[in-house]
């Protein structure tokens, strides 16, 4: 039987020609690309909860999929915005279709807000371009997600928000100092959820791009002293992307093989199509 899952393209639509100019995909074709990278066979269909002009599935359409799998999104959920509410719509239709989730930046912090949870702008600041020093807690370290992962790994990232609230039940799977929840687990009636606050959907081409979308906020947050560390950076992930076996670009960067080998850095999402649409 064809396995079948539903993409969730969280991104505005007005967002595309800028993502093309960087040589990027839009979110929901990049996510298409990733599990069919993992299994050729399912099937990948993309609905836009971010573009008040698409219609949205309900949750008897959700229901023939085998699962569905959520991006991130530039809007946040501590507006009151359209896009916002169709998102947490959208993702109480697939709990009540009773789907397996997977939620990566984003959908992390919408699945946490629908289901009854909390998320707020980091007091931290703003966690972009690598999350250093992931931390599984004991509960991760024993999951499936993680069967790919070492204890401790870096990832992509990039995000002004956090979950300060789970739903009940809840187990955090991983932490870092920037913040609490890295990832996490819930069910919401017949659906289980999984997600992640940072970003396994993301490869070397949005890190090289991502100081294009985030120039500004990298000076102010003092995560780059100015426009010559952010050239820096991006002539490094720029090689990188090039050739990831770099190692002097590896090293000025800080990065190692969880952010350069393609498969540990998509393991949690290769984990879930094991777990659940396999």
């Amino acid at each position: 039987m064809k396995r079948r899952v539903l993409v969730a393209d969280c991104f505005p639509p007005d967002l595309l020609p800028e993502l093309e100019r960087n040589g990027l995909l839009g979110m929901g074709q990049a996510e298409v690309v990733m599990v069919n990278e993992f299994d050729a066979a399912i099937d990948c269909d993309v609905c836009y909860p971010a573009d008040p002009s698409q219609n949205l599935p309900d949750s008897s359409e959700i229901a023939r999929y085998d699962g569905m799998l959520w991006s991130g999104t530039t809007f946040s959920t501590t507006e009151d915005l359209v896009e916002i509410q169709r998102q947490i719509a959208l993702m109480r239709s697939a709990f009540a279709a009773g789907v397996p989730i997977f939620g990566i930046c984003g959908g992390l912090q919408v699945a946490a807000v629908a289901a009854g949870g909390r998320v707020v702008e980091n007091p931290k600041g703003l966690e972009s371009g690598i999350a250093r020093q992931i931390r599984l807690t004991s509960a991760g370290a024993a999951h499936p997600m993680f069967q790919f992962r070492k204890s401790g790994f870096d990832a992509v990232c990039d995000h002004y928000d956090v979950v300060v609230e789970l739903p009940r039940e809840s187990i955090v799977m991983a932490t870092n100092a920037m913040a609490e929840v890295q990832a996490a687990i819930f069910h919401v009636g017949e659906s289980e959820f999984w997600g992640v606050q940072y970003h396994p959907d993301m490869d070397l081409s949005h890190l090289r791009a991502m100081p294009s979308f985030r120039r500004k906020d990298w000076v102010k947050h003092g995560l780059v002293r100015d426009d010559a560390d952010i050239d820096l950076f991006q002539e490094m992930a720029s090689r990188l992307e090039s050739n990831p076996n770099d190692k002097a670009a590896a090293w000025l960067l800080g990065v190692g093989q969880d952010v350069l080998d393609p498969m540990l850095r998509r393991a949690e999402v290769h984990a879930w199509l094991l777990e659940h649409i396999q």
